[in-house]
């Protein structure tokens, strides 16, 4: 079953008051010959939890309609076409919400916004230096970077405190490597974070 759903990215629509509705996506302003209420209504059964067939039923009453304005929507990018239930994916309990909405600006019917979130997830980064990239590492960690590769042999330093916000006071004296892999357990464990202790003698 492939779910669909009206990006909430272009929300709200906008009612002309003259028989028009205006709606924008990333490229262009569209004013279009429609009935706000029912505009609305089809906007509203696109909601992620419906297919395209569940949609024909609920508003079998207006289907020509219905299936204009779904093929305007699809061909200027307005939908989102998946897999899955696309209202889960993108409620509060969801903590890469946030990031999925954002990747529906670019979506489009061969990838949507949870592939690229998996794509992301599959990805592994290579941080020379956790200083001010201890920072970069819980950034990439909260994307949901399925592994962060890290290689630091500095200790922290009270002058560090200034500029290098994920460590504390209590921390200086410890090693970067060794606080940042544990605020990335504590704070985004589905994210791991190899360490590299070693040194290699140089060629």
């Amino acid at each position: 079953m492939r779910y669909v759903i009206f990006k909430p990215i272009f929300l709200p629509l906008i009612d002309m008051d003259n028989g028009t509705v205006c709606i924008s996506n990333n490229e262009r302003t569209f004013t279009l010959d429609s009935n706000f209420g029912k505009f609305q209504k089809i906007v509203n059964v696109l909601d992620g939890n419906h297919s395209l067939n569940d949609i024909d039923e609920i508003m079998k009453d207006d289907n020509p309609y219905v299936n204009s304005v779904i093929k305007f929507l699809t061909e200027n990018n307005f939908l989102e076409f998946s897999d899955v239930d696309l209202r889960k994916k993108i409620s509060g309990d969801n903590r890469y919400k946030s990031n999925l909405l954002y990747y529906m600006n670019f979506s489009n019917q061969e990838k949507n916004s949870v592939d690229v979130q998996q794509i992301i997830r599959n990805k592994t980064v290579l941080l020379l230096g956790l200083g001010g990239a201890s920072l970069i590492a819980a950034t990439l960690a909260g994307m949901g970077i399925g592994e962060i590769i890290a290689l630091d042999f500095d200790k922290i330093d009270k002058s560090n405190l200034s500029r290098q916000f994920l460590f504390k006071e209590s921390d200086i004296g410890g090693k970067k490597v060794k606080v940042t892999e544990s605020f990335i357990k504590w704070n985004q464990s589905r994210s791991t974070m190899q360490v590299l202790r070693k040194k290699s003698r140089r060629c």
